[in-house]
């Protein structure tokens, strides 16, 4: 597989046109074993249209890039066309990858875009990671952990944070260790 897309529809109503790849059993691993791409990008139109890749422990590998934005338009407060990747239940989300772009909606309401661990969050990357908010101040774009955060940026360019007219973060709750090796 060179490219897996979730692509969230544009729907206008009933709401929740979604595209996931998702295990609610103990573990998930992607593996792009010859390289490829991720892109998840949420709906536009109606509320709820999202692109989701979502387990308990979660392993990605070997994607060249990993893209995640929100939608370009629609949703409404609780119910945006958001992307996201990740893990829930208190699970580990291990993540190798040659770079990771985030970026919330351009437009309309909790367009957000997220890579989320509800445990332990390690980043590899081979490159850069970009984190950018969106253009409305509810379509955010983040990297967040709820326990340790360990990101390591190896051959990087840019670590860029940028906030739009919503907010961009890299947040851990637990210890943060971001490093930065070489260019």
């Amino acid at each position: 597989c060179r490219v897996l897309r979730a692509l969230g529809q544009s729907r206008g109503s009933p709401r929740g046109s979604y595209a996931y790849i998702g295990s609610e059993g103990l573990s998930q691993t992607i593996n792009f074993s010859g390289g490829g791409d991720l892109t998840l990008v949420g709906g536009t139109s109606g509320s709820r249209n999202y692109a989701s890749v979502f387990g308990n422990t979660q392993t990605i590998t070997g994607a060249n890039a990993i893209t995640v934005t929100g939608g370009a338009s629609g949703g409404f407060a609780t119910e945006g066309n958001s992307a996201r990747i990740g893990s829930f239940n208190g699970g580990a989300q291990t993540i190798s990858a040659g770079s990771l772009t985030i970026t919330g909606g351009a437009a309309g309401v909790e367009n957000e875009a997220k890579v989320t661990a509800t445990g332990a969050q390690t980043l590899t990357l081979g490159g850069n990671l970009v984190v950018q908010g969106g253009g409305n101040a509810s379509n955010s774009g983040s990297v967040s952990a709820t326990g340790n955060q360990t990101i390591t940026l190896n051959n990087a360019n840019l670590l860029r944070v940028r906030a739009g007219a919503g907010a961009a973060t890299i947040k851990s709750d637990g210890h943060q260790i971001i490093t930065l090796q070489g260019a």
